[in-house]
């Protein structure tokens, strides 16, 4: 739990702080993209970083805080999936990439009207798919029935 918590302020952080902090007035980028470009960058540290010889986590803890920061409905909705999906089977991973998959559809529905919807969304689009592409391994053990539960459903 500490280090789920760890990771989701890591991409929060980033993006708050980039936003508030580090962002040099009159850029051309604007705040919200300034703080976008920073969550990309704290998921990409997360996932190859250089302490581990550019081998790390999948993304998803430190993603939900990007988005927790940048776009809180669509990343509350995505965890609120991910919870059903977890009640409902047990498996982090297959929970992990419904949530992902869904964040681009809560991105469209909520902020569709975004002055920097466009990027929000390649984002989004572009998250979902890195987390599909790195949990490849466990949706292989899903596959062939050998992924971890957290907890065996009762009949």
């Amino acid at each position: 739990v500490a280090v789920l918590l760890i990771d989701v302020l890591k991409g929060f952080l980033a993006v708050r702080l980039a936003g508030a902090v580090l962002y040099p007035e009159g850029f051309f980028l604007s705040r919200f993209l300034f703080s976008l470009l920073a969550g990309v960058a704290s998921v990409c540290g997360h996932n190859w970083t250089i302490f581990l010889s550019f081998k790390g986590g999948k993304g998803v803890a430190t993603s939900l805080g990007m988005s927790l920061g940048l776009l809180p409905a669509a990343a509350l909705s995505a965890f609120a999936l991910w919870w059903a999906v977890m009640f409902w089977t047990g498996y982090i991973s297959i929970s992990s990439v419904m949530a992902a998959i869904s964040f681009p559809f809560w991105v469209w529905l909520f902020y569709r009207g975004l002055a920097d919807f466009s990027p929000a969304f390649a984002v989004s689009l572009l998250s979902a798919l890195l987390i599909v592409f790195m949990h490849r391994s466990n949706l292989s053990r899903l596959r062939n029935g050998t992924e971890n539960k957290v907890w065996k459903r009762r009949p």
